[in-house]
């Protein structure tokens, strides 16, 4: 059994600052709907069971292994009282601020989760983090180029995102040295695109003359084209949902491709009626009998670790993710590589069991409050 330690698991399973980021992943766990672990107003705490997606908090999925964060945002604008208004006050940019939503509001806002982030990151200098930002979907025609703008100013802010001026490559280039210690954003198309598509004006003139996101904040994002997502929200069960995955999975072999693999294990079942705190137990259930590399190898009965395939899933985006998902799914990325370690870790152990801390990072304490 692998003992690498799921918070610094990056750092620990891949040494080379020069190999290729996208291309030596198999898999990166991503959680849906990341934020949606508590309501933020109790009146909807029994709604909440069909919208709730997470059981940990974004400190635990980060510590869990978790690397790709699913963020739905509702923009909030202030509400300035005439009172105030008499008296001179004035709204800035800081006063916006952006709600992590799932139907309700949950607990977190984008900042608060980026903030999270930050601390793990500094923590943990090793690892690469992506975030996934969405509108919430009543609202997502709601947000003007202002708001965007807004949105992207503030995004850049934050100290350990990856911008332009520290890496220009093309995603397929970049290496784990690039991405070390960073938070790279994944804006989905109605963030990307109609940012970079707003027009005004008779004319229809595009407001940023067409300029990329990139280009006016300095952002390296990971653009929506580079995905190559399988859907399987709505395939109507889980049996869809399988067929789906195995038939993606079967076009992803190649490390060489263009765009990197995006896959959903979300499935919403009886059309919603079944909350995900259910459904989810049949995806793990395959998951973990599907692409549990490991175990594949011991139930080989040493015929060979080259009848044993490791998938390249990709993005492998999870409801209520746990170590065990997680691990399992990460048996994929360099299986061999990683017993060699264990083997390596167990002799100069002594044979002592293994301790609680070791340097492959370290477990974030932040109050979430």
């Amino acid at each position: 059994m692998s003992l690498f330690k799921l918070k610094g698991w990056m750092g620990e399973k891949y040494k080379d600052e020069d190999a290729p980021f996208f291309g030596s992943l198999n898999v990166i766990p991503a959680t849906h709907n990341s934020a949606a672990v508590h309501p933020k107003n109790a009146k909807h705490c029994i709604p909440w069971g069909w919208a709730k997606c997470q059981s940990a908090s974004i400190v635990d999925q980060l510590n869990m292994g978790i690397r790709c964060f699913d963020l739905r945002l509702r923009i909030k604008r202030p509400v300035i009282k005439k009172a105030e208004l008499d008296a001179g006050k004035q709204v800035t940019d800081e006063d916006t601020t952006y709600s992590v939503t799932h139907f309700f509001e949950s607990t977190y806002t984008l900042h608060h989760v980026i903030d999270v982030i930050d601390i793990f990151l500094h923590l943990n200098p090793t690892e690469t983090v992506f975030v996934m930002i969405k509108p919430e979907w009543k609202s997502r025609g709601k947000w003007t180029f202002g708001d965007l703008d807004v949105m992207w100013k503030k995004i850049g802010q934050t100290s350990n995102v990856l911008t332009n001026d520290v890496c220009s490559k093309k995603l397929s280039d970049l290496t784990f040295g690039d991405v070390r210690g960073k938070m790279i954003v994944m804006p989905n198309g109605h963030f990307y695109h109609s940012y970079n598509d707003r027009v005004t004006g008779d004319d229809d003139r595009k407001v940023n003359c067409g300029r990329d996101v990139s280009v006016i904040h300095n952002l390296r994002i990971v653009y929506p084209r580079f995905l190559n997502v399988c859907e399987n929200w709505d395939a109507g069960g889980v049996s869809n949902a399988k067929n789906n995955i195995e038939n993606f999975l079967d076009s992803n072999l190649s490390t060489d491709r263009v765009t990197y693999p995006f896959m959903e294990t979300n499935v919403l079942l009886w059309k919603g009626a079944v909350p995900p705190a259910i459904s989810y137990l049949f995806m793990h259930y395959y998951l973990k009998n599907q692409f549990d590399i490991e175990k594949q190898r011991e139930s080989n009965e040493g015929a060979g670790d080259d009848n044993v395939n490791s998938k390249r899933m990709g993005f492998v985006l999870l409801d209520f993710a746990n170590e065990d998902i997680v691990r399992k799914l990460l048996s994929n990325n360099l299986a061999v590589e990683a017993e060699e370690n264990v083997a390596i870790e167990i002799e100069e152990k002594d044979g002592l069991e293994e301790k609680d801390e070791e340097k492959g990072g370290e477990m974030v304490d932040v109050d979430l409050s």
